[in-house]
């Protein structure tokens, strides 16, 4: 049977078991698919504004309340539905990214291009005519490994670090490029952040000595061309820079974020976090620095789904006894990692968990089955390597949680992130949620103010300078400070 498509406002008819990028090509709309229809590169993504599809095997419901961004060549329709070309992300000025930040871009800045390369998700804006344009695309490299260890080992053999460097630019970055721009032969500089090992993967360097102790690399620093990095759409002398890296896992993102949030200039007891594959930590402690990386695995983002999926449930709570969820939704592609801290929170706090996050007895709860016991444990494990890296980091800094005046969460996943509820079960300091500042993508609002400001490079190497870089595996008290944060 025939089901009928409204895309972009026109009607087109698609055959049972078609794709709807086959159909859409078929109706004369132009939809890229580089990786070879493989569900992978992103460059035929479209927005679903209704209908029911499979995917995967999978249905997909999507109410008109709640549009979601697909690759076309993985969609095949269930009833009719509306679709359109995926929204850019555009923003007027630079403070609607970062409300505090102190300047606009002149309109007649030089046109440049800013990356941020997340082990997840790479984000990518445009700075043209005073204006920024932004998109996001899956980082095509979780095919080899949904974290930077598992990379970092894969990428050992050449040719697999080139398979690694291809995903990153040819099925990410470029398409990012191609969303962003028609005329990338304007562009005038390129820079781009990221933790250590995505940015030897971005250069295509050798990233063997970040898995080696003490895990540091050779280089930290890194410059090259849209020629020499494979950006083949830009003008090959087109400057390539990444924003410096600290130490082998203290990259260039943190760098950016740090930058972005004066925080070199701060003397108060202040720590950054950015929470995500690695949760890096970052102490200032009267001008002194202490930096620490926590390898909290992909349990915040796995199954979870992307946290730009509209129709994931972000938020759970158990009220006058039953589950409320956000959105409101029986149909759903599941928790995003925010929910299931929350689910955490709830159910200790309502009796349904045990202090191990053990079910004690299975409530009513939508799509339970995405939240078995394996899948909160590995949640516990994440919560806990952050929780005792925090302890060691303030062992080295002389100073205790209670001492500490401001908590800065970096990144996507703190930005929806409900503070009481991370405090309860550990995975944030307990302190008064008035200290706690969102700021939302820190690394891009640090890597766009380098791009414009330029003043960037001697305000890293005193941050370098002045920073203790400490590696939880060589703390000889960590494995207990580990199975302690177990409990919740």
């Amino acid at each position: 049977m025939l089901t009928t498509l409204v895309f972009e406002n026109k009607a087109i008819h698609v055959y049972p078991h078609e794709t709807l990028l086959d159909a859409l090509r078929r109706n004369g709309f132009d939809i890229a698919a580089e990786c070879g229809k493989k569900n992978r590169c992103g460059s035929c993504r479209i927005r679903l504004l209704s209908g029911n599809y499979i995917c995967n095997g999978k249905i997909l419901s999507v109410p008109e309340d709640s549009p979601v961004e697909m690759n076309s060549c993985a969609l095949k329709m269930l009833s009719n539905g509306k679709a359109e070309y995926p929204k850019k992300k555009t923003t007027e000025s630079f403070s609607e990214i970062r409300q505090d930040f102190s300047f606009e871009i002149p309109a007649d800045f030089p046109v440049s291009l800013v990356f941020d390369l997340g082990t997840t998700n790479v984000e990518a804006a445009l700075i043209e005519n005073g204006r920024i344009v932004r998109s996001t695309l899956l980082n095509q490299q979780t095919r080899f490994g949904d974290n930077v260890i598992e990379r970092i080992a894969f990428a050992v053999d050449s040719a697999n670090r080139k398979m690694l460097n291809q995903a990153l630019i040819e099925e990410t970055c470029l398409p990012l490029i191609r969303e962003l721009t028609s005329c990338p032969e304007k562009i005038n500089q390129v820079i781009v952040s990221g933790n250590t090992a995505m940015t030897h993967f971005f250069f295509n360097e050798d990233s063997s000595l970040l898995g080696q102790t003490p895990f540091q690399p050779e280089k930290l620093s890194f410059r090259g061309t849209a020629r020499s990095t494979g950006l083949t759409n830009l003008l090959p002398e087109t400057p390539v820079t990444a924003i410096h890296c600290l130490g082998g896992f203290i990259g260039g993102d943190v760098t950016a974020g740090l930058l972005d949030t004066g925080f070199s200039e701060k003397k108060d007891n202040c720590l950054y976090m950015d929470i995500g594959t690695n949760c890096e930590m970052f102490l200032n402690v009267n001008g002194k620095y202490y930096a620490l990386s926590a390898a909290a695995g992909p349990a915040f983002e796995r199954g979870n789904q992307r946290a730009d999926d509209l129709s994931a449930i972000r938020h759970i709570s158990f009220e006058q006894n039953q589950w409320r969820t956000i959105p409101e939704t029986q149909q759903s592609n599941g928790f995003c990692g925010t929910a299931l801290v929350d689910l955490l929170a709830e159910g200790r706090r309502h009796g349904f968990l045990d202090s191990f996050a053990k079910w004690l007895k299975t409530p009513e709860l939508p799509d339970i089955q995405r939240c078995s016991n394996a899948v909160l444990s590995e949640l516990v494990a994440a919560k806990a390597a952050i929780q005792s890296g925090l302890q060691v980091l303030l062992k080295h800094s002389g100073i205790n949680e209670k001492d500490i005046n401001s908590v800065y969460l970096a990144g996507n996943f703190a930005e929806n992130l409900n503070i009481s509820n991370a405090v309860l079960i550990g995975l944030l300091p307990d302190l008064p949620e008035e200290k706690f500042v969102r700021l939302g993508n820190a690394a891009l609002a640090g890597t766009i103010s380098c791009a414009v400001c330029g003043k960037w490079i001697s305000e890293t190497e005193h941050i370098q300078k002045n920073t203790v870089l400490i590696n939880p595996a060589e703390e000889p008290d960590y494995m207990r400070l580990f199975t302690m944060a177990m409990n919740i």
